[in-house]
This record gives structure tokens, C-alpha cells and sequence, in this order.
């Protein structure tokens, strides 16, 4: 059950392959959906199971990219594009609490996560993946938008593309209304049973029950009274607390970042929007210099260069505010704890020390 619950968790994150960065006159669009259309989201109806979510931070698909600065931006814009889906779904007020997480984990009952497969300040393409508890798949898409001018720049506190980001909420809240009432109640349970079983497996492993390959089942429930599921479900409390204090990161960064964001937004829809110019002005012969002349081949590079520049001191910034990493202290009643490291090395050492104080509370009470 063990290596079960431990593949599970892997699947959660959504691996998938490695995609290439290109410059934008050599992007393949054949495998992209179309631009999803003007969407408004939908709001909560009455009545409906307030189903807490995680949204994990998206993945930056830097492996291919061997430019610094431009693997920095993307670190960046995978924890703004998951924060702003975040807001989404808690604006639409169809949730229980949506969480930012460092990584997949049982602690919510519903996980999100997504892809970058390729952003320009024109078009944004993201894989979303989004699995519950029991294993069940709710949703896996690729979603694109593509946006004009007339979004830059764009007005503080809003985003170019809140189009695909309200198509992906509808969806989710399509998914989990397409699924049994029954099911969905279960899932708070599941959720706390699954952490259970991770934390204690020899304790907890037999609640669960593989119903099918790949999914999860509650096989039997604990005791109301029961003194471990008690404790469990406070240390289960403590990893909400990192991640709530690692929200309040996140907000910072995006009152910090968010403007120097849109501006490499609205730096790169530019540079877009000049290949495909330019390859309309090289096919039909209207550059000022003849095609193919060394005053052509200055022109172009000209422009180019132009909007490197700004590109790049926008880069910069991304890179210098990539490489802050801050320390989480953590304050939990009786003890403080400062973590240090990269957001995912804080998320690890808080559960291998959550597992330890989990460890010596058993220990200390004999079970």
C-alpha cells in the first residue's frame, strides 16, 4: 500500500515531457487548440459541496532552456500563472478553500496541476491536469488563448488572459458536477485517510483499498475517539500553516513582480507581432532593401535587437528576484522553525519534520 500511496502522489504532479522555448518565428502551433472565446465564470450555485483544492505550482518546462535568465522568468511565471488560477476559482466561489501548494500532496482533497507549454505575452498554452483523492481523473486539457494589442498594457490587479484561466475553473466545477454526489462526499474522508496512511502506513494503510487499479477506496473508517487519527489531523493542521505562511510569500511577489511581469508580457506580444510582420513583409518583397541584401539583414537585426534589449533587462529583474529565496518561519504554539533553501527543499524538510514530531508524540505516549 505503501509504494501504492507513493506512485499515487507521483501521478499527482503530472509529469510530463520536456517542451523547447523557441523564438517565436520558430514556434510550432500545430499541436495547440484553438484560443478558447470570451468566457465569464461561473459563480457558485446554491448548495453546492464546498470541495477544498490544491493548485499546484505550475511547471516552468525549463529543462531544454539553458539561458538563466529566461529559466528564472519562468520559475516566476509558474508560481504566478498557479496563484492566479488560485484567485479564479476562489473568486467563483465554488470551493472550499483553493491552496497554492509547493507539490502534490494528500492534504486536499483535489489536485490541480499544470504545464507551460508555451508563453509569449500573445499566446499562453498550459496542460491542466486535475485528480481527486480516490484517483479519479477530473480533467486533463491543454488550454490556449491567444490575445490582440488592445489587452496592453495591462490595467493592475488584472490579467490578459482571464479568459483561459475562468475556462479552466468552469471546467473543473463541469467535472466534479458530472461526478455522483456520493463520491464527492467521500472525498474530505479519503483525503484524511490517504494523509494518515503516508504518514503511519502500518497504522493506517488497511483503511484503504485499491478498488481498481489506480484508485483509492475507504475500506473501513477509525474509531470517533481514535488518539493517533486525533494527532494526525494536527500535524496535518501544521503543514496547512506552512503553506498558508508560504501563501503570504506568493502575495508579495506578485504586488512585487506583477508589473515587471506584464511588461515582458507586452515586450514579447511585440516581438511576436514583428516576425510574423516581417515574414509577411520578406514574402511579399516590401522590406526597403532588397530580400536578402546586407541592408535587409541590418534592418531586421535592428528591430530585433530592440526589443532584446528591453526583453533582456526585464530578464534581469527575474533573475535577481529568482534568486531571493526567502526563509519561512513557522510558528507552531509551542516552537519556532526557520526554514531555508529553495520553496521545495522548505516543503520537504517541513514534512520530514513534521513526521518527526508525529514520531515522538507516539513515542511518548506509547501509541
Amino acid at each position: 500500500m505503501v509504494g501504492f500511496l507513493v506512485s499515487f502522489l507521483a501521478a499527482c504532479g503530472g509529469a510530463r515531457p520536456a517542451v523547447t522555448e523557441t523564438a517565436p518565428s520558430a514556434v510550432s502551433t500545430v499541436s495547440w487548440p484553438a484560443s478558447v472565446p470570451d468566457t465569464s465564470l461561473f459563480t457558485a450555485p446554491q448548495g453546492y459541496p464546498a470541495i477544498e483544492l490544491g493548485v499546484v505550482i505550475f511547471d516552468p518546462a525549463t529543462a531544454t532552456v539553458s539561458d538563466e535568465a529566461h529559466v528564472a522568468l519562468r520559475e516566476v511565471e509558474a508560481r504566478l500563472l498557479a496563484s492566479t488560477l488560485r484567485d479564479t476559482l476562489t473568486a467563483s466561489g465554488n470551493w472550499g478553500a483553493v491552496r497554492v501548494l509547493p507539490a502534490a500532496s494528500p492534504i486536499v482533497p483535489v489536485i490541480l496541476s499544470g504545464q507551460i507549454l508555451h508563453s509569449d505575452g500573445r499566446d499562453l498554452v498550459v496542460a491542466i491536469d486535475v485528480q481527486d483523492a480516490s484517483g479519479e481523473v477530473w480533467l486533463q486539457r491543454t488550454y490556449r488563448q491567444q490575445v490582440g494589442a488592445s489587452v496592453y498594457p495591462e490595467p493592475a490587479g488584472t490579467t490578459a488572459f482571464h479568459d483561459l484561466f475562468n475556462a479552466i475553473a468552469n471546467d473543473v466545477l463541469a467535472a466534479a458536477k458530472g461526478l455522483p454526489d456520493s463520491a464527492t462526499a467521500r472525498l474530505p474522508l479519503l483525503s484524511e485517510l490517504r494523509y494518515a496512511a503516508d504518514l503511519l502506513p502500518e497504522a493506517f494503510g488497511a483503511y484503504l483499498e485499491e478498488s481498481a487499479p489506480g484508485m483509492l477506496a475507504i475500506a473501513r473508517l477509525p474509531a470517533t475517539s481514535d488518539p493517533m487519527f486525533a494527532r494526525i489531523n494536527r500535524i496535518r493542521n501544521q503543514e496547512y500553516l506552512f503553506v498558508d505562511t508560504v501563501d503570504e510569500q506568493f502575495l508579495d511577489m506578485r504586488q512585487r513582480l506583477s508589473p515587471v511581469y506584464s511588461l515582458w508580457r507586452q515586450a514579447t506580444f511585440e516581438q511576436a507581432a514583428y516576425f510574423d510582420s516581417y515574414r509577411d513583409r520578406a514574402g511579399q518583397r516590401e522590406l526597403s532593401a532588397p530580400k536578402g541584401s546586407f541592408a535587409a539583414m541590418q534592418q531586421v537585426y535592428a528591430t530585433y535587437r530592440s526589443v532584446r534589449v528591453q526583453e533582456q533587462d526585464l530578464f534581469e529583474l527575474a533573475l535577481g528576484f529568482g534568486n531571493e529565496v526567502e526563509d519561512t518561519v513557522v510558528d507552531t504554539g509551542d516552537r519556532v522553525f526557520r526554514l531555508t533553501g529553495t520553496l521545495d527543499s522548505q516543503y520537504e524538510e517541513w514534512r520530514r519534520i513534521l513526521a518527526q514530531i508525529f514520531a515522538l508524540e507516539m513515542g511518548a505516549t506509547g501509541g
